[in-house]
């Protein structure tokens, strides 16, 4: 009986305690639903006030605005001919500019602003105060812009690079891959994959060590690219294994294409440090139509074309 007491007290505070803790939680989220609401509507009449004051604007402050619209659009073009163009057209608009040019304008009226470090210029032809006055802003903004895009164009260029051969990478070559196919498919063109494999590539860096290993996929890589055309896509599948697509290639081109690689290759001295090294490939080849028609299956065929060139004896090329 005494036990069953002391359960009872012990559920009693139990419940007590939750009750009271539910009640602390309800008044805590009644707390922060006013103050969320309070923030909305701090927010909502601060947005008013500032369409308000856009509104009462002058002219010339309009202008300004004009152009950080143009310098938001110009900034997303990943043409430098396209931004200037979009850049010059927009400012062409404005009141008050007779003549705007990146080539150079004389006159009385004419003026000249610095764009960029390698001493070019925009120049400028008006008669308005107004404009001559926020002129050096606007080239700012377009060398800014200017600036903007040489990252983006940077940063997009690394995006699909490999970081040590400068091929492009697996994800970009894949893509590359599917998008050439789908395009040959449509115009009827012939397409080539080239499988491409290093040979012996792991007794490299187990002797001379990653190093060493490093410098020989950057020369091979190298080697690779200057076998091929511009138009074609080399890429590194990862480790020793790199990819090459040849567009409007039959099988014949593409067999040639790899016996020129191999042979360049395997007659390349490769100097490391002090180490002057001999390496080999294998190549397998695939061909779209005459190996498939169906895109899972065109670099299949190409890898198991290099798996029977392996089995061959190295330093060949293969196909089916």
């Amino acid at each position: 009986m005494f036990f069953f007491l002391i359960l009872v007290i012990l559920l009693g505070v139990f419940f007590w305690m939750l009750i009271k803790e539910y009640q602390l939680e309800k008044k805590q989220f009644k707390s922060s639903k006013k103050e969320l609401i309070e923030k909305v509507e701090k927010l909502e009449k601060g947005e008013g006030e500032l369409k308000k004051k856009i509104k009462d604007f002058d002219k010339k402050t309009s202008q300004l605005f004009a152009f950080y619209d143009t310098a938001r659009l110009v900034s997303s073009l990943v043409d430098k001919k396209e931004l200037e163009s979009a850049f010059i057209d927009k400012l062409s608009s404005l009141e008050g500019i007779d003549k705007i040019s990146l080539s150079k304008l004389e006159g009385p009226n004419c003026h000249r602003f610095k764009i960029n470090q390698d001493n070019n210029y925009l120049y400028l032809d008006t008669q308005s105060p107004n404009i001559f006055g926020l002129f050096p802003l606007f080239a700012k903004l377009f060398t800014v812009s200017l600036e903007r895009l040489e990252l983006y164009n940077r940063l997009q260029e690394l995006s699909i690079r490999d970081y040590l051969t400068g091929v492009y990478n697996r994800r970009f070559f894949n893509q590359r891959v599917e998008e050439e196919f789908l395009r040959s498919k449509k115009l009827k063109n012939k397409l080539s994959f080239l499988m491409i494999d290093i040979d012996d590539f792991k007794k490299i860096n187990d002797t001379y060590g990653h190093l060493v290993g490093d410098a020989v996929l950057e020369r091979c890589s190298a080697l690779i690219s200057e076998g091929v055309r511009q138009i074609d896509f080399v890429g590194r599948l990862g480790g020793e294994e790199f990819g090459v697509l040849l567009t409007d290639t039959d099988k014949a081109g593409a067999i040639m294409v790899s016996e020129r690689i191999c042979s360049r290759i395997s007659q390349e001295k490769i100097k490391v440090f002090d180490e002057s090294l001999n390496m080999t490939v294998s190549i397998g080849v695939a061909t779209y139509p005459s190996n498939t028609i169906y895109m899972d299956l065109f670099t299949e065929i190409a890898d198991k074309a290099l798996y029977r060139a392996k089995a061959a004896g190295k330093d060949r090329v293969s196909w089916f």
